[in-house]
């Protein structure tokens, strides 16, 4: 006998009432690193969403004096320390090679003066390469790398940390590490802001954006090109707009608008918008929720559906009183945790108050930061993984039992051609993936 989708699809209109699949996801929680340690914090995951680029942290002695950068594979969950240390780890690019951040020391061009300076590390290092700044100004910093770690963008010159007598300056850059020609600087605005910084770079280090700061604060949101071409955007209602962190391919651009300046300072509010460069369309993401002050965005999927970022009180992008949100083109802005409990099963919270920072694979499945504890005390590194296959293959509803709900969801994957019917993964939904599910069904779990 030959099982054809037409006779199946005949049967399945006798169980419209069958139970739904619920994805799975997965928390995966990094308390312990082999070894001597006295925490860790992780800041970036790859685009495949298999290496965890993070910081452990040593005090004592014979253990290296401060932060160590550590990997960490989710498939096997094994952990790797790597040769350079010291500096603060901001992320990693997307192919986990690159790894860059910030650091207080010693000016390599200027023996005797210290100052901040970004930093890189790549693969084969033996150590971090600082950013060179400009005198006399004492400041560089990195913001992002290109997904293949070969242009690293950001800041240089902040002049106003060690002379307070004066306005701030600073320059937005783009770094070609395969040259390793001297950093770029790119173009202020016509009108002069006096502070430009380049926060994200696509994929292939071609496209930057960022803000350009004024002195009165506010902002406005700037794109660039390596030629040096210049585009700013505003949004309706707003005075100020900074952009934080593009798609991959570069066609979509998230950042937050100050869309209600307040009365006093804390009393204010900040909404996440996207920006489409190909059609020039502007998105609000939402009003930020009470008693949040500001959504900045730290992932934006290639078509613009899905959106990451973090909530804070403090207009901050990375504090840890802050959580994290997702916003879809479904169901709007909402927190993660919230977004996670209604729509995946798998994965319990509530020893947690809030996933306090996110960073996410190149498809959005795979998310990691830092969980704030109920208590408030501690942070505990996490790898959220969704839509991951569940450890019973048969139980396609996921309620842990294999029963007729299972089967009959089946027969109606089967007959609406959906590839989860596609249950020996070979590409084709026929009858081997029929009698596949029949084996899975009766071996149960």
């Amino acid at each position: 006998m030959v099982m054809t989708k037409r006779s199946l699809a005949t049967l399945t209109l006798l169980f419209a009432g069958a139970a739904q699949a619920t994805p799975q996801a997965e928390l995966i929680l990094l308390e312990d690193l082999p070894g001597a340690h006295d925490g860790m914090a992780l800041r970036a995951v790859s685009a495949d969403g298999e290496t965890v680029t993070g910081q452990a942290f040593f005090y004592g002695a014979p253990s290296p004096s401060g932060p160590q950068l550590m990997r960490f594979d989710v498939q096997t969950q094994e952990f790797t320390l790597l040769p350079a240390t010291g500096g603060d780890l901001r992320s990693a690019s997307a192919n986990a090679q690159t790894a860059f951040g910030v650091t207080f020391t010693e000016d390599p061009w200027d023996p005797g003066r210290f100052g901040l300076f970004g930093w890189f590390f790549r693969d084969g290092d033996t150590d971090k390469t600082l950013v060179p700044n400009q005198f006399p100004n004492t400041f560089s910093e990195v913001w992002r790398a290109s997904a293949d770690g070969s242009t690293i963008v950001g800041m240089i010159n902040f002049q106003r940390i060690f002379n307070p007598c004066c306005d701030e300056f600073s320059d937005a850059y783009f770094w070609d590490l395969d040259t390793m020609q001297a950093p770029q600087t790119l173009p202020d605005l016509a009108s002069g802001s006096g502070r430009t910084a380049a926060t994200t770079v696509s994929a292939d280090g071609q496209l930057f954006a960022g803000f350009a700061q004024f002195f009165d604060e506010t902002a406005a949101a700037v794109i660039w090109d390596r030629s040096g071409g210049l585009l700013r955007v505003e949004v309706p209602g707003s005075d100020s707009e900074r952009f934080i962190h593009m798609s991959a391919n570069g066609r979509f651009i998230a950042g937050f608008a100050l869309m209600d300046p307040g009365s006093g300072f804390g009393d204010f509010r900040e909404d996440a918008f996207m920006f489409d460069v190909q059609t020039q369309t502007l998105t609000m993401l939402g009003q930020t929720p009470a008693p949040f002050k500001s959504a900045s965005p730290t992932w934006v999927a290639d078509d613009g559906s899905t959106v990451i970022g973090i909530l804070d009180q403090f207009g901050f992008y990375d504090n840890p009183s802050g959580d994290a949100f997702i916003w879809t083109e479904t169901r709007g802005l909402e927190r993660l945790i919230d977004h996670v409990e209604a729509n995946y099963q798998g994965v319990n919270f509530d020893a947690f108050r809030a996933l306090s920072t996110a960073y996410t694979s190149g498809d959005g499945k795979t998310i990691v930061g830092n969980a704030l504890t109920q208590d408030g005390c501690c942070m505990v590194p996490y790898v959220l993984r969704l839509d991951v296959a569940p450890s019973c293959p048969a139980d396609l509803t996921g309620d842990g039992v294999v029963d007729a709900d299972d089967f009959f969801l089946f027969l109606q994957l089967f007959a609406a051609g959906d590839s989860r019917a596609d249950f020996n993964n070979d590409g084709v939904i026929d009858a081997d993936d029929f009698f596949a599910y029949l084996s899975a069904f009766a071996d149960g779990c």
